[in-house]
């Protein structure tokens, strides 16, 4: 394995392929950050339904509370 690694070498993107990326850096960004966030927001709910069931002491009711907004 650490032979191998050894062997392994990085090879530079051709001109071109970094032309392309360049031109579309913003666009990717945008999109991975987009994609990140629907996963995460996707697995927080399902995580956090899975704590309400298991452990219901341990998550805050979500309901609207009638008491008024202490200042």
């Amino acid at each position: 394995m650490i032979a191998a690694k050894k062997e392994s070498r990085d090879l530079p993107a051709s001109a071109q392929l970094q032309q392309k990326l360049s031109e579309n850096a913003v666009k990717i960004q945008s999109d991975v950050m987009a994609e990140t966030a629907r996963i995460g927001g996707r697995l927080g709910g399902e995580i956090g339904q899975e704590i309400a069931k298991e452990h219901p002491g341990w998550v805050k009711s979500s309901k609207p509370s009638d008491e008024p907004i202490k200042q």
